[in-house]
């Protein structure tokens, strides 16, 4: 897990369901603090966040690390954000 405590925070509100989306983490832990963690420059960081489909699997687990969740559930997180959107059909 990450040093800074926000990152607790992070782990126990995915843990109870209360977090389902990663654009919900950055409410939490500032973008500077993920992306000096992350090892990634804040102009990369902010384009991938205006497109999170972007974001490549070894980014997605590195967050999983940082926040102490499974790969599976930040993937979750990380489709909850950018997975198909339905939408109704016109008929």
């Amino acid at each position: 897990m990450g040093n800074d405590p926000r990152y607790i925070t992070v782990n126990k509100l995915i843990t109870s369901r209360q977090l389902n989306s990663f654009s919900e983490i950055l409410k939490i832990v500032p973008k500077t603090v993920l992306t000096k963690d992350l090892g990634m420059h804040h102009i990369t960081f902010n384009k991938l966040i205006d497109h999170p489909a972007g974001f490549t699997l070894e980014n997605i687990y590195e967050i999983a690390a940082l926040v102490g969740v499974e790969n599976k559930v930040m993937l979750q997180l990380f489709y909850n954000e950018t997975g198909e959107k339905k939408t109704k059909r016109k008929k």
